[in-house]
Formats: C-alpha cells, structure tokens, sequence
C-alpha cells in the first residue's frame, strides 16, 4: 500500500522515512492522527439577523450542516451531524448580539462559558447595520476580558449585494459595482478602526451571491490554531479549497509536528505534505 493510500485509509505506520527511528516515525504519525482526530469548535456571533446561518451553510456546505442554535439557559450545544470523512467539528451559532435586554446577562454568561472552548470565531456584521452599539459592548465587555486571541476572529461584512446602490451588483460576475464597491471598503474600513483589528480580519461576503468567500475561507483557517486548521480545512466545501488554504494547512500541521522534531528534512516534509493532501482531498464525501 502507497503512502497516498495509507492516508487515505487513515493507516500512517507502515509508511517507510529513511534515515528516522522507528520511535521518530511514530511519533510523527502519531501528531497527524492526533490533527485528523481533533474536533475543532467554530464560533458564529453577531446579531440575529446578519445571516450567520447561510453563511455557515455556505461555507461548510449546505448539503451536510445545519447550524444549531445555543439559547439561553441551555448549556450544551447540538453537535453537529455532518457526512464527512473522520471530521467532528462543533459550528455552534450564539444567540444574538444585543438581542434581548432582559437576557443579556443570561447571554454574557453563556459566551464567557464557552469563549474557552472556541479555535475560531466569526463575527458577522449586516452590511446595512448602523447600529454597532450591542457588538462593541460584547466585544469590550465580554471578549477582551476573556482573554480570547483577537487574531482568532474574522470580521466578517455579510450581505454586501445589498449595498447601495442596490442596482449596481453584477448579477452576471457576481461582484459590486463600482459604487457599491466604495461603501463596502467604506464600511471594512469602520469595522477595523471600531474593533482595531488588522485589514484582513475584515472579509466582506454575500453568502447568497457566494461573493468572496474563498478569501473568508482562506482567513478562517489563517486565523485558525495549528491544531484546528487541518479538520475546519476538511470540512469546507470543496470549492473552498483553494491552493492558499491547502499550504496554510500544511504550514500549520509542520508547526504542530516540529515543536517535538526538529529536523525539517525533505523526505520527512513530503510524507506529510501527501498525507495532508489527501486528507483534505477526501474531507468531506
């Protein structure tokens, strides 16, 4: 059996690396069925509305997840049933932010909670919301308290077809016009100032036009922890897949494998660069 195939079938310990120990070997193989059992958790907040829901569904696949709701007073959410090869992965949709006052407490408790639980967060803004009083305060007052890693939130504009003016959206290319396109780099642009995160952890997407969402995709899993990236990766659509996130999940699974090995040899790069290929390649069915 080939190593191509050995990753296929999810068996690593036959695969031959000359001029490693058996115990290194092992070891090696041992980390990438460790990444490929991982079970990631991806956040979805922002307020009811934004259109988290399609957008998860549009990135994860429409066919296979169904984002679940975690409401107040319940503690545990519904895992996600998904048919994807050896992925488990938790997408679990908060309730909105600023949604109700009389639960706002109930709903803080509930996201500092969890907030210890998440590898990536997508914060989702309606393109037209000009009212970002309820996310500034969440923000403020829940998430930098926490102590969750900015640089693990994606930004993300949704909706943006329906930018004004509304009649310029390119319903053949599926892209702004040319003045849609200044008020949605306009409001990218309020979102990082407000929230004073780097440029490209502000996405502007249209989940119904399917409009930049490979660059979403690319920058969840830029943003995603080492451990996470292989499994959120393999639960993409496949046209999520690009070439981008196919070296930023190799990158992160190396990183991952060298804090205990250290030698970058190329024989040994290979190995995990096919298994990791073919990983991603059979994801999801």
């Amino acid at each position: 059996m080939t190593g191509v195939e050995q990753a296929e079938n999810g068996s690593f310990d036959e695969i031959e690396l000359n001029g490693v120990t058996d115990k290194v070997r092992r070891d090696i193989f041992e980390r990438i069925k460790r990444l490929a059992g991982y079970r990631p958790t991806v956040a979805v907040l922002g307020k009811t509305g934004a259109g988290k829901s399609s957008l998860g569904n549009a990135l994860f696949g429409r066919e296979v997840f169904e984002v679940s709701s975690v409401r107040a007073g319940t503690r545990q959410p519904k895992s996600l049933t998904a048919a994807i090869l050896g992925v488990d992965m938790d997408l679990v949709d908060f309730p909105g932010v600023g949604e109700s006052r009389d639960r706002d407490e109930e709903y803080r408790a509930l996201y500092r909670e969890w907030i210890g639980r998440i590898d990536v967060a997508l914060w989702v803004v309606k393109m037209d919301d000009r009212v970002l009083a309820p996310d500034i305060d969440y923000f403020e007052q829940v998430i930098k308290p926490a102590g969750f890693p900015i640089e693990r939130i994606v930004f993300v504009v949704s909706q943006v077809d329906k930018a004004d003016p509304l009649r310029e959206w390119d319903l053949r290319q599926h892209k702004p016009g040319g003045k849609q396109a200044i008020n949605i780099d306009d409001k990218v642009a309020q979102l990082r100032e407000t929230f004073g995160v780097a440029p490209a952890q502000v996405v502007p997407v249209s989940a119904e036009e399917r409009y930049n969402l490979e660059s979403l995709a690319e920058r969840i899993i830029y943003a995603c922890p080492d451990e996470a990236a292989l499994n959120v990766a393999r639960a993409l659509d496949s046209d999520m897949k690009t070439d981008v996130i196919r070296e930023t999940v190799l990158g992160k699974a190396w990183s991952f494998i060298k804090e205990f090995y250290s030698n970058n040899s190329d024989e040994i790069h290979a190995a995990i660069a096919a298994i990791i290929a073919k990983l991603l390649k059979n994801g999801r069915r």
